[in-house]
């Protein structure tokens, strides 16, 4: 199943994106602790199952805004 927020590009893993925004909630919001743009890369990395995912800087801005999260 493939989500469309808006009149933009598909959502291509949206379970990565479930599991990515769970574990920023848990870990930023519950444990307190601060997230850095690499430390969130990385997490985002390890919960995707497309190779040629790169967790680039525009893709974390665009994800950022896309869920309205902030943090560094």
């Amino acid at each position: 199943m493939i989500y469309v927020l808006g009149g933009g590009r598909k959502i291509r893993e949206p379970e990565k994106d479930k599991k990515l925004l769970n574990w920023f909630y848990n870990y930023h919001y519950i444990e307190g602790n601060k997230v850095s743009s690499k430390e969130f890369k990385i997490k985002a990395l390890s919960f995707s199952n497309d190779p040629s995912f790169c967790a680039s800087k525009g893709w974390l801005q665009k994800f950022k805004k896309r869920y309205n999260i902030q943090f560094d």
